[in-house]
């Protein structure tokens, strides 16, 4: 064996030149103090990304939930005119014009009861006795004894409205064609001048139905 810079004869395992002195081995130890501040440069590049990683995770969490939110809360807002209907109490008030005018005034009290009746009175105590009477007791000073006066929704845009006496050719239906809904208001237009109100009123008369309370049955 022999020195690679200078050539000397050199014993077996010799880690340096005894005639020039250079070393012939090099310490294949790894520097501790290198391996470490590598590991540390490894470690402060891959955080920056998790972090990113978990903020953009954190960011999309919270964008689901608040439209999770506003989702219910428009939903409860705006009920199907099937879920809004039954069992509500409402005031009527009517805009329309005559002779050019615009007149807009209340017409009374509209009750449809969770069972499928309807009741249109005068005023406000008889609209809320509704509240704590079931239909028949309810409805006595208003409604005859014969006269049957029926409700139903289709295609969750009209509300047809059937009064009727059992055995005798008194049948009728009067619809009303809902144009917007939320959780307290009904706005409808009426067609024509027979309507459902029972009253004679001037085509495309704007109807406001505002809610004020709840039927017992």
């Amino acid at each position: 064996m022999y020195c690679k810079y200078c050539g000397y004869k050199l014993e077996k395992k010799s880690k340096f030149c005894p005639n020039c002195g250079k070393q012939l081995i090099e310490d294949t130890k790894p520097n501790k103090t290198t391996e470490s501040v590598e590991k540390k440069t490894a470690h402060n590049n891959v955080t920056p990304k998790r972090q990113h990683h978990k903020l953009i995770i954190s960011l999309l969490i919270v964008v689901i939930v608040l439209m999770a939110g506003w989702l219910g809360w428009w939903k409860y807002q705006h009920p199907s005119l099937k879920k809004a209907v039954p069992g509500s109490i409402y005031k009527v008030t009517i805009s329309t014009k005559y002779d050019g005018k615009k007149i807009t005034g209340g017409v009374g009290y509209f009750i449809f009861t969770k069972d499928g009746q309807y009741a249109l009175v005068d005023t406000k105590k008889e609209a809320t006795a509704f509240e704590n009477e079931d239909y028949k007791q309810a409805a006595k000073n208003w409604e005859d004894d014969q006269t049957r006066y029926k409700y139903h929704v289709e295609n969750n845009k009209v509300i047809d409205m059937h009064y009727y006496v059992p055995g005798t050719s008194e049948d009728e239906h009067r619809k009303l064609t809902v144009n917007n809904i939320d959780r307290t208001h009904l706005t409808t237009t009426f067609k024509n001048n027979e309507s459902a109100i029972g009253a004679d009123i001037p085509k495309n008369s704007h109807v406001k139905f505002v809610k004020i309370g709840e039927t017992k049955s």
